[in-house]
C-alpha cells in the first residue's frame, strides 16, 4: 500500500527531516564568512562576560519543549528531580518551548518531566542525567498529542561540558572521581591545584601574569580567605580548609567571563561541598606513617617523625525528602623532627655541635641556679596536631519552588617551631654557630569558624535568583613554651670562631594576635527575554582586622661569658614597649554587575557583561608632618570608595557539530578583571608611621641609649630604662609606611582564544592561548632612599655601605627618620601562555596530558605578607639597577615550560574493581611525580 501524498507523516519522520534540514543549513555557511566572523570577534576589545544561565555554585538543565512536528510548546510544566537527594525544582515553558530549570545541585541522577494538558506527560528515563559544576545541559524534550506507548529512552551519563555552549574562558574543572581518587598530599583540598595546566608549580596557586595574593577562594560561593594574607581560611600552620571527604568539586577560572566571578586578578578557585542523599551512607579512613618504617640507619632511626590522619563521614535524611544532612570530620596527629644538632646525637652524618657540650651543660646549670626553665640539648620533636568538622543541611522549598542549604566549619591547627640555628629572624645570632635549648619553642595556631547559607529559586516566568550570605571567623597567634627573657651568651666554637648559646622565649613569641571576620550577602537575578538571559546582581562584603605584632617585650639580654652570665653582668640589652601597635582596619568590598547571554544563532553564542568594583576603607592613620614636607605625601589619607569598572566579552562559535561528524568550536574572549590585594600590603599605611612601637637599646656601642641595667629575670617587669637613667626617647626612626590616595585594587586584563575538537580513537584535543597584562598592579617604593653611592664588584648598585661586622648604613635623604615605604600602582606587567592538552576517557582509564610553554615578566614579584611595608618591598623586588626604575625582568612566577599527566586506571573486575590513580607534574628544573593506588 502506497502512502498519499497529503498523509501526515510521523513525528520520527519529521525529526529526521528537520535534522538534515539543519544540517544542510549549517553547511551552506561559507567559510569565508566564518573566519571574517572569528577575526570580528577576536577584535572586539568592549565589555566582555561570560554569563552562565546556572548560578555560580550550581548547574543546570535547559532546552526545547516541542511537539512532534517540532513546534515550541509554551506553557508546559518541567519538572527536574534529583532521585538521590528526592528533591524537585520546577520550571514553565517560555516562547518557542524553551524552559530553563536552574540552581540544580551537581551530581544526580537528574530525571526531567514534561506535563501539559491535552499532551502525554513524557519523563525521561535511563540511566539518568548527571549534572558538573557550571554545567548547563542541553535537553530536549518532545510530547505527543494522542495517547501513545512510550519506550525507555536511554540518555548519557553526562554531556561533554568542554562541548558547551557556555564554555569561553580558560579553566579547568575538578570533578569528585578525581579529588578522591587522586593522591592529595596531606589531603590538602588545593593540592591538586597543579593539575591546571597555566599554573606554576613553584608557587601554590601562581596563575600567569599574577601572584597567588591577588586570587578569589570561594567555598559555596563565600569567600573563603584570610584577609590579611589572601591565602585559603584556615590553610596556616599544618590545617585544613575543611574535612577533603565534604568537597563535591571545583573549578580553577583564569579568564571567566561571567561578570558575576570577580574579586580576583589572578585566578579565581570555585568549590562546591557535598551534600545527603535519601539513602544514609557514610565512610572512615586511617592513614599512619613513621620513622620505623623506613630503613635501619642511623640518620632515619634519629629523626623522629610520625603522621596519623583519621577521620569519617556519614549523609542522609533528617526527613525523607524533606530535609538531609551530611557531615564530615578529620583530625591529624603528626611530630616532626627539629633541624639542627643535639647532645648525644652520635650520628655521623648530623651536624656538629657548634661548642663543647660542656659549656651547653654550664648554661643550663647557671639558668637553673636563676630559676629559669631553659629547656632541653638533646633531641626535639615539633608537634602538629589539627582537625576539622565540617557539616551541612539541605531541604526543599515547594511553596518557592526553591531549596535551602546551610553549611558550617570549623577548624583548628597549632603547629611547634623549633631548629638549630633558630630558623625564624631575627635569630639574634650567627647562623653557623648558634645553639639553642628547647624553651625557644613556640607554636603557632590557628582557628577558623565559617558559616554560610544559599536559597536558589526558580520562578514561573523563567526567571531565577540566588541569594548567598556568610560569615568567616579566624584567630590566630603564637604561643611560646616558657615565658621569660631571652638570653644570648657567647662562648668559644669548636671552628675557632664565637659561638652564642640561647635560652627563654624567642622574641617574635612575646606579643602576637591576629583576629579578623568577614561577612556578606550576594544576590544574582536571571530573567529570560526571547534569545537572551540576562543577569544583574549585588554583592557585598564587610571586613575588620585587629592585630598586635609586639617582638621582645620580655626583654633581650646578650652576655659576653658564661662567667659574666653567673655573676649578671650584661653587655647588652634591648627592650620593646608598646605605644599603640594595636591596629584595627575595617571596611567593605562592594559590586554591581548586569550581563547578557546571546544565542545570536544555532552556532553563535555571545555573552558580555560589565562589573563595577567599590572598595571601602573606614580606618584613618595619623598624619606624619615630617613626610608631607619632605615627600609631599600624606600619611593620613587612603584610598577609599573610588569605582573600578570590568567589561568582559566572551563567545563560542560551533565549527562542527556532532551531526557533522568529529564536533568542534572555537571559544574566547578579553575582559578585565579586578581582584582585592591582601590587607597585609596596606597594613603598614594604619599601623607604621614611626610611633606604634618603640625600642630601647642599651649597651657601649656609640648608638645605644646608655650602659644596660642589672639584670632582671621577671619578663613582667622588664628594665625600662638604661643603668645611666636614659629611657625612650621621644624620637623615633620607625619605619612609615604611606598608602597613596591613587592607589586602585590590583587589575589585570585578560585574553584568550581556544580551539576544541574530537580527534582520532576518542581523544580530545584543545590548543588554548591566553595573554594578560597588568593594568594596574601594586608596587612597593623606598622613598627616603638617597642615590646610590658606589657599585660593588658585580656591577649592582649600592645605596650606602656595609661595615666590617655586616651591618648595612643605607644613604638616606632624611637622616632623621628610617624606611619609608610608599604603596602605589604601575601597569608594566605582562605574561603569555600557550597549552595543548589531550584528554581521552574510557571504561578502560581515564587519562589527560598537557603540554605549556609561556613568559611572566614583572616590575617586582610581591609574595610575602608582613605589616610592615619593608618586608614587602625588599622581598618582592631584589634587583641590581635602580629601586626607583620600573624595570620589567623575568617574574619570580616565571616557568616557561610545564608538563602534566594525569589519570585513573580502572580494573576489569566489576565486582572487586581496583583503581589506580597517578598524576605527574613536571616544570623548568622542578619535577615530581606522585603515584597511589586504591581499591
Amino acid at each position: 500500500m502506497t502512502a498519499s501524498r497529503d498523509a501526515r507523516p510521523s513525528a520520527k519522520t519529521n525529526r529526521q527531516r528537520n535534522r538534515v534540514a539543519t544540517v544542510r543549513r549549517r553547511r551552506t555557511i561559507p567559510r569565508g564568512r566564518t573566519t571574517i566572523c572569528c577575526l570580528f570577534l577576536g577584535a572586539i576589545a568592549g565589555c566582555a562576560g561570560r554569563l552562565y544561565a546556572q548560578g555560580t555554585t550550581t548547574a543546570a538543565i535547559g532546552g526545547r519543549v516541542v511537539d512532534e512536528y517540532g513546534r515550541g510548546l509554551p506553557g508546559v510544566e518541567v519538572v527536574v528531580t534529583n532521585r538521590a537527594t528526592g528533591i524537585s525544582m520546577r520550571g514553565v515553558s517560555r516562547a518557542k518551548g524553551r524552559y530553563l530549570v536552574s540552581g540544580l545541585d551537581v551530581g544526580g541522577p537528574y530525571f526531567v518531566t514534561a506535563r501539559r494538558i491535552g499532551f502525554v506527560m513524557k519523563t525521561r528515563t535511563g540511566g539518568g542525567l548527571f549534572l558538573t559544576l557550571g554545567q548547563q545541559l542541553h535537553e530536549d524534550v518532545v510530547l505527543a498529542q494522542q495517547p501513545v506507548t512510550l519506550q525507555g529512552v536511554e540518555t548519557k551519563a553526562a554531556e561533554n561540558r568542554l562541548f558547551s555552549r557556555a564554555h569561553t574562558g580558560t579553566e579547568t574543572f575538578l570533578s569528585d572521581s578525581v579529588i578522591h581518587q587522586m593522591p592529595v598530599i596531606n589531603r590538602d583540598l588545593y593540592d591538586l591545584v597543579r593539575l591546571v595546566p597555566q599554573m606554576s608549580t613553584w608557587f601554590a596557586l601562581s596563575a600567569p601574569g599574577a601572584g597567588p595574593r591577588v586570587n578569589s577562594i570561594r567555598i559555596d560561593g563565600i569567600s573563603d580567605q584570610v584577609p590579611s594574607s589572601n591565602l585559603a581560611a584556615g590553610a596556616l600552620y599544618g590545617g585544613r580548609v575543611m574535612p577533603l571527604d565534604g568537597v563535591r568539586e571545583y573549578q580553577v577560572l583564569l579568564s571567566p567571563f561571567d561578570v558575576r566571578q570577580g574579586s580576583f586578578a589572578g585566578a579565581t578557585v570555585n568549590v562546591v561541598t557535598r551534600g545527603g542523599t535519601s539513602e544514609l551512607r557514610g565512610g572512615v579512613f586511617g592513614y599512619a606513617t613513621s620513622d620505623r618504617l623506613g630503613a635501619n640507619v642511623p640518620f632515619v632511626r634519629n629523626a623522629r617523625y610520625q603522621k596519623e590522619q583519621f577521620g569519617f563521614s556519614l549523609g542522609g535524611p533528617v526527613i525523607r525528602d524533606r530535609l538531609l544532612f551530611f557531615v564530615a570530620a578529620e583530625g591529624q596527629l603528626r611530630d616532626i623532627p627539629a633541624l639542627g644538632p643535639y647532645v648525644g646525637h652520635g650520628a655521623s652524618g648530623q651536624s656538629p655541635l657548634p661548642m663543647s657540650a660542656t659549656d651547653i651543660a654550664r648554661f643550663q646549670q647557671l639558668l637553673n641556679a636563676r630559676g629559669l626553665d631553659g629547656g632541653s640539648s638533646g633531641a626535639v620533636t615539633n608537634p602538629n596536631p589539627s582537625s576539622s568538622v565540617f557539616l551541612r543541611l539541605d531541604a526543599p522549598v515547594p511553596r518557592w519552588n526553591s531549596r535551602v542549604t546551610i553549611r558550617g566549619n570549623y577548624s583548628h591547627a597549632d603547629s611547634s617551631i623549633f631548629a638549630r640555628p633558630t630558623a625564624l629572624a631575627p635569630t639574634n645570632c650567627p647562623s653557623a654557630a648558634c645553639f639553642s635549648l628547647s624553651s625557644l619553642q613556640h607554636s603557632r595556631w590557628v582557628d577558623k569558624r565559617s558559616a554560610g547559607a544559599q536559597l536558589m529559586s526558580n520562578f514561573a516566568s523563567g526567571a531565577y535568583n540566588e541569594l548567598l550570605a556568610g560569615y568567616t571567623g579566624l584567630v590566630s597567634g603564637f604561643r611560646p613554651t616558657v615565658k621569660q627573657p631571652l638570653i644570648l651568651v657567647t662562648v668559644p666554637g669548636t671552628s675557632g670562631a664565637p659561638a652564642v648559646l640561647q635560652s627563654g622565649t624567642h622574641e617574635i613569641a612575646t606579643g602576637q594576635r591576629n583576629a579578623t571576620w568577614t561577612a556578606e550577602v550576594t544576590d544574582n537575578l536571571s530573567i529570560s527575554a526571547g534569545a537572551h538571559r540576562l543577569t544583574v546582581g549585588l554583592a557585598t562584603q564587610l571586613f575588620d582586622l585587629r592585630a598586635f605584632q609586639q617582638r621582645a617585650a620580655y626583654g633581650v639580654w646578650e652576655f659576653a661569658s658564661l662567667d659574666s652570665f653567673q655573676v649578671g653582668a650584661a653587655a647588652r640589652y634591648r627592650v620593646t614597649r608598646d605605644t599603640g601597635s594595636v591596629t584595627a582596619v575595617s571596611g567593605g568590598y562592594h559590586a554591581m554587575y548586569v550581563g547578557d547571554q546571546w544565542e545570536a544563532s544555532s552556532r553563535l553564542s555571545l555573552t558580555y557583561g560589565l562589573r563595577a568594583d567599590v572598595p571601602v576603607l573606614s580606618a584613618r592613620p595619623p598624619y606624619v608632618a615630617a613626610i608631607d614636607s619632605l615627600f609631599h605625601l600624606r600619611t593620613d589619607k587612603v584610598p577609599s570608595e573610588h569605582v573600578q569598572w570590568s567589561p568582559r566579552l566572551g563567545f563560542n562559535y560551533t565549527l562542527t557539530s556532532e551531526e557533522e561528524g568529529a564536533p568542534a568550536q572555537l571559544r574566547g574572549g578579553v575582559g578585565l578583571f579586578t581582584g582585592r590585594p591582601p590587607l597585609f600590603w596596606l597594613f603598614g599605611g594604619f599601623s607604621a608611621y614611626g610611633l606604634a612601637a618603640r625600642s630601647l637599646q642599651c649597651g657601649s656601642l656609640p648608638t645605644d641609649a646608655g650602659p644596660p641595667p642589672a639584670f632582671r629575670t621577671d619578663y613582667r617587669d622588664p628594665p625600662l630604662a638604661c643603668a645611666g637613667g636614659q629611657t625612650f626617647g621621644a624620637a623615633t626612626t620607625g619605619e612609615i609606611d604611606v598608602i597613596d590616595p591613587r592607589l586602585r585594587l590590583p587589575q589585570t586584563l585578560r585574553a584568550s582564544l581556544a580551539v576544541d575538537r574530537q580527534l582520532a580513537l576518542g581523544m580530545i584535543g584543545t590548543i588554548e592561548g591566553l595573554y594578560t597584562r597588568s593594568s594596574r598592579a601594586v608596587f612597593f617604593s623606598p622613598v627616603n632612599l638617597g642615590e646610590p653611592v658606589a657599585s660593588d664588584r658585580n656591577g649592582r648598585l649600592m645605596y650606602g655601605t656595609i661595615g666590617a661586622t655586616g651591618i648595612a648604613s643605607p644613604s638616606r635623604i632624611s637622616a632623621q627618620l628610617g624606611d619609608v615605604i610608599a604603596i602605589g600602582n604601575h601597569a608594566r606587567d605582562y605574561a603569555y601562555d600557550v597549552t595543548g592538552t589531550l584528554r581521552k576517557a574510557t571504561r578502560v582509564a581515564d587519562i589527560e596530558a598537557s603540554v605549556s610553554y609561556g613568559h611572566a615578566r614583572d616590575v617586582a614579584s610581591p609574595r610575602p605578607v608582613s605589616a610592615l611595608l619593608t618586608d614587602n618591598w625588599r622581598f618582592a623586588r631584589p634587583v641590581s639597577g635602580r629601586e626607583n626604575d620600573l624595570t620589567l625582568a623575568t617574574s619570580d612566577f616565571d616557568q616557561p615550560f610545564r608538563v602534566r599527566a594525569s589519570g585513573t586506571l580502572h580494573s576489569p573486575w566489576q565486582r572487586f574493581r581496583t583503581d589506580l590513580t597517578f598524576f605527574y607534574v613536571g616544570g623548568s628544573g622542578f619535577p615530581y611525580t606522585y603515584v597511589a593506588g586504591g581499591a
